[in-house]
């Protein structure tokens, strides 16, 4: 017998929030599944040592485990990726914020978050999720200061908290041109003045950090998120940490991943049922098999209840294999495009 045509489309990724269907647009966002990128902002890492002193000497060795992604935001969005991580550090001998893991990224905070902006005004039916996971040597005014720049950035595009008896969905974010999603991690203090119901806390998208080099606990864990009642967000991270030199043989951190988790992750996906699907998934390089991890996360907003990905798929996917057409972009520092509230601190130091 002939197979029948596959009930969930072609996922077009630059423009995926955009094609989803009407009734999953009704649902809360904390009912969508969400593909992420772990520290994304790591593709271009220089040889500067960040929060983590002990890199300042061996920029080579770091670099290689210290990369999480492989592309720049603007190739990350444009293949689906709607969660975005960042880590950031102050330099107050430099006066200068940077995005880092380890070692510093040549790319700055304003430059990514430029990209962010331009994607967005590209497509204006998609959203974007922003998570500020770790201020490194800020002081409560550089805090402020930086997350006003982000605000000024960004204008009316940021979705404020709603009340709680108001259903985020991406409905009511598209109607109202809403489309950034602001995560901010640090407790605020009295004198701060952001505006906080701009930017969501951690008891709204709580995330559970594996910290384990073994792939099947953080499957155990995934499973166990699901499992959590969708009154909130949750941030399911597939992501694998390092143990020790054992995992020294495997050269980088891409290659680890690739032997260790990578699989393990897609079959995960791919065996999920309907009606228990997580919320936001990030993972580390996202791009593995002309990016397959972004696709099979789209892919689970179409399940109907208790069908799979799996029970769908109209031709088996060898998930070990890597695209060969992909290779990394030349990253590009252009002139700024967009105007930005000075985002160099007034005053030096950090605590």
């Amino acid at each position: 017998m002939p197979k029948t045509a596959p009930r969930i489309p072609d996922i077009d990724l630059e423009n995926w929030m955009g094609n989803l269907p009407e009734n999953i647009k009704e649902k809360s966002l904390t009912w969508l599944s969400i593909p992420g990128s772990h520290n994304s902002g790591t593709c271009d890492l220089s040889s500067e040592a960040g929060n983590d002193a002990f890199c300042v000497n061996i920029p080579m060795f770091a670099r290689p485990w210290a990369t999480c992604q492989r592309f720049p935001i603007t190739y990350q969005l444009e293949h689906g990726i709607r969660y975005l991580d960042f880590r950031l550090d102050f330099d107050s001998t430099k006066d200068r914020f940077f995005i880092t893991h380890f070692l510093r990224s040549k790319s700055s905070p304003k430059t990514c978050l430029e990209s962010v902006r331009i994607f967005l005004e590209e497509h204006p039916k998609e959203v974007v999720i922003i998570d500020f996971q770790h201020f490194y040597h800020f002081s409560d005014s550089l805090k402020d200061q930086f997350l006003a720049g982000v605000l000024d950035l960004f204008e009316s595009m940021v979705c404020p908290v709603p009340n709680e008896d108001q259903l985020l969905t991406l409905a009511y974010m598209q109607a109202n041109g809403f489309q950034v999603v602001l995560i901010n991690r640090y407790k605020a203090c009295k004198s701060c003045k952001t505006p906080k119901n701009l930017f969501f806390s951690p008891r709204d998208f709580p995330t559970y950090w594996p910290d384990t080099d073994n792939a099947t606990e953080v499957i155990d864990k995934a499973k166990m998120a699901c499992r959590i009642q969708h009154s909130f967000g949750y941030i399911t991270q597939l992501v694998l940490t390092l143990q020790g030199a054992k995992n020294f043989v495997y050269l980088d951190l891409r290659n680890f991943y690739k032997s260790r988790m990578y699989g393990k992750a897609m079959t995960w996906l791919h065996n999920i049922t309907g009606g228990s699907q997580p919320n936001i998934i990030i993972t580390d390089f996202i791009d593995f098999h002309n990016f397959s991890f972004p696709r099979a996360v789209i892919k689970l907003n179409y399940l109907k209840e208790g069908e799979s990905l799996s029970d769908l798929e109209t031709s088996h996917v060898n998930v070990h294999v890597e695209s060969k057409s992909l290779s990394p972009v030349r990253i590009e520092h252009e002139q700024p495009r967009l105007r930005w509230i000075r985002m160099r601190p007034i005053v030096k130091g950090g605590n």
